[in-house]
């Protein structure tokens, strides 16, 4: 079984147009083995895919980016174990956009 940790990832430049593909921008817990992985989860959970602009496809992702999104792997974090699925554990819902 591969060793998973805890990390936390937030939004370092709000002004980014990259944020145009994310339905969230605050700041996400993610269990993964890799800062790769976190970044990867969070992507998944809240991206938006491609967009059309002017007749022109568009991509992007501000959560791979270090440009946009910090990402930060805790040492001590009481409320989240590091045992389990790799996946999104905590993000603020009151913020999430569908």
């Amino acid at each position: 079984m591969r060793e998973l940790y805890v990390w936390r990832l937030a939004c370092i430049d709000p002004t980014s147009d990259l944020w145009a593909f994310s339905k969230y921008r605050g700041t996400v817990v993610v269990r993964a083995s890799s800062e790769q992985e976190a970044r990867l989860l969070a992507s998944e959970r809240f991206g938006t895919g491609p967009r059309v602009v002017g007749g022109v496809v568009e991509v992007g992702n501000p959560w791979a980016s270090p440009m946009t999104v910090l990402c930060v792997r805790l040492e001590s974090h009481a409320l989240w174990s590091s045992e389990g699925l790799a996946e999104v554990l905590q993000f603020d819902a009151t913020t999430y956009r569908e």
